[in-house]
Parts: C-alpha cells; sequence; structure tokens
C-alpha cells in the first residue's frame, strides 16, 4: 500500500511539472530625456519708498538665472498673475482693498513702465543679474494700510 502511494504521489508530481507552462519573457525599454533647466532666482521681497509729491512710491529688486542650456541667453517674464485684482497692490487680507492706480514695472532700469498685469519681457545673460523696477502711484482716496503684490517670474531659453 505504501508503494503504491508513494507511486501515486510521484506521478502526480510528474503530471504537475508537465502542466506548469514557464512564463514567456518580455523586454520594455524605459527611456528619460533630460532636456535642461532654468532657474530663475526672483527678488528678495522689498519695500517701496516716497521722495516725491504726490506720493509716488519706487522700488527695485534685483533677481538671476541660471540653468544647463546653452547658449545661456534666456527671456525672463515679470507679471503679476494672481487671478483677481490682477495689477493691483492689495491689502492682502479680507476684505481684500486694492490701491487706485496700478504697480507699474520695468525691467530696464527703470526706463518704459508696465502695468503690471502686462508681461514684462527681459533678455538675460546666465550669471548676469536683473532688475525689476517698481513704480506705484497713491490717489488721495486710496485708505491708509498696508499693500502687497506678488510678481511672478519665468524663464525660457533663447
Amino acid at each position: 500500500m505504501l508503494k503504491k502511494l508513494i507511486v501515486s504521489l510521484f506521478a502526480v508530481a510528474i503530471l504537475l511539472a508537465v502542466m506548469v507552462v514557464p512564463a514567456l519573457a518580455a523586454d520594455t525599454n524605459v527611456t528619460l530625456t533630460v532636456t535642461g533647466y532654468i532657474d530663475v532666482t526672483a527678488p528678495q521681497p522689498f519695500q517701496l519708498t516716497s521722495n516725491q509729491v504726490p506720493d509716488t512710491f519706487t522700488g527695485q529688486g534685483t533677481g538671476s538665472v541660471s540653468s544647463n542650456y546653452d547658449p545661456g541667453t534666456y527671456a525672463v517674464t515679470a507679471v503679476d498673475a494672481k487671478g483677481t485684482d490682477t495689477g493691483y497692490m492689495t491689502t492682502g487680507v479680507d476684505p481684500v482693498v486694492p490701491l487706485t492706480n496700478m504697480l507699474g514695472i520695468s525691467g530696464n532700469g527703470g526706463a518704459g513702465y508696465s502695468f503690471a498685469n502686462t508681461p514684462v519681457n527681459m533678455v538675460i545673460t546666465e550669471g548676469l543679474e536683473f532688475t525689476l523696477n517698481c513704480k506705484q502711484l497713491l490717489d488721495p482716496s486710496d485708505p491708509p494700510g498696508g499693500y502687497q503684490i506678488v510678481i511672478t517670474f519665468t524663464g525660457n531659453p533663447l
């Protein structure tokens, strides 16, 4: 009986070994293309100050561009990209109150200001700094308080 059981188990093991179909193997190539990067360092926050009458506040900040692209010349765009009160300095707290006049920005050393809701384009050579100039004209109807704006910078190779 034991001999019959061993032979039966051996036959089942052989049958299972025959029935197991080996898995088919296939290869897939996974690729990666690194296109490079552009790192635009925005100016640090800065305060606008006034020395003119009527009250026109001005200020500037310095940023830079680094990248692994070649030849190293880039278009940097600066703009107020928020969805509401675009181009205006606001109180930033509820209720949000914008100033009467839009902020003027320039990337050309203070020449040729544009409103902050319109992109200002600058051509920058890698390793050199750029300067964002700002000008804010106050209106007598503007309420006292603190105002702010965020200018967004983007860069693209030329």
